[in-house]
C-alpha cells in the first residue's frame, strides 16, 4: 500500500532543507542530512521530492515568481527576469526609475521570503544571469557604446553590484538599516564611476 504524504512532514522537510541549504550551500546540501533532520529515511524523503533540484525548486518557487512579477510589472513586460534583452527602447530616466522600483521590490521580497531569497542568491546560474542582466542595464544607464573595453568595465561593475547586494543583505541580518536606500546609493555610486 502506498504511503500517504503528510503535510506536517512536508512542512518539516521544507524547514530543514532551508536550513541545510543556507548552512552548506546548494552544491553541498545533502538529501541525507535533510532526511536525518526531519527524522525520516532518505527513501521516504524521495517519496516527497524526486531529487534535490525538485526540492529546491519547490522552496524557491514563490520567491522567484514574485521576482519575475516584480520585474515584469516595473518594466511593463519589456524586460523578463534574467533574459538578455536590449534596452534601447528605454530612456535613462525610465531605467533609473525601474532600478529604484526593482531595489524597493527586492527588499520587500527579501522581507517576505527571507530564507528563500538568500538561497536564491546562492544559485550560481541565477547570480550569473543577474550579473549579465545588470551589465545591460549599466550600458544603457551610462549611455555608452558597447565597446569591448566598456563591456569589461560594465562586467566588473555588475559583479560589484551583485556582490554588494549579497553583502548588504548579510549586513542587514546583523544590524537593521534602510536597506533599499543603501543599495540605491551603492548602485548609483558605481554608475557614476562609469560615466
Amino acid at each position: 500500500m502506498p504511503q500517504i504524504l503528510k503535510k506536517e512532514i512536508n512542512d518539516k522537510i521544507i524547514e530543514v532543507a532551508k536550513s541545510e541549504l543556507l548552512k552548506n550551500g546548494i552544491e553541498s546540501a545533502s538529501m541525507r542530512n535533510i532526511a536525518k533532520g526531519v527524522g525520516i529515511s532518505t527513501g521516504n524523503l524521495y517519496r516527497y521530492y524526486i531529487d534535490k533540484d525538485d526540492l529546491i525548486k519547490n522552496i524557491l518557487n514563490s520567491c522567484f515568481s514574485r521576482l519575475e512579477k516584480l520585474v515584469s510589472d516595473v518594466t511593463k513586460n519589456k524586460v523578463i527576469l534574467l533574459d538578455m534583452v536590449t534596452l534601447n527602447d528605454l530612456s535613462i530616466d525610465d531605467i533609473t526609475l525601474m532600478m529604484d522600483k526593482i531595489i524597493d521590490g527586492l527588499v520587500e521580497i527579501y522581507n517576505d521570503y527571507h530564507d528563500e531569497f538568500l538561497i536564491l542568491l546562492l544559485d550560481k546560474k541565477i547570480s550569473n544571469n543577474f550579473e549579465l542582466w545588470i551589465v545591460n542595464l549599466i550600458c544603457k544607464l551610462v549611455d555608452k557604446d558597447e565597446s569591448d573595453a566598456f563591456v569589461i568595465k560594465a562586467n566588473i561593475a555588475s559583479t560589484m553590484i551583485v556582490s554588494s547586494f549579497k553583502k548588504a543583505f548579510e549586513l542587514f541580518e546583523k544590524q537593521k538599516f534602510d536597506l533599499a536606500l543603501i543599495l540605491k546609493q551603492h548602485v548609483y555610486k558605481l554608475l557614476e564611476l562609469l560615466r
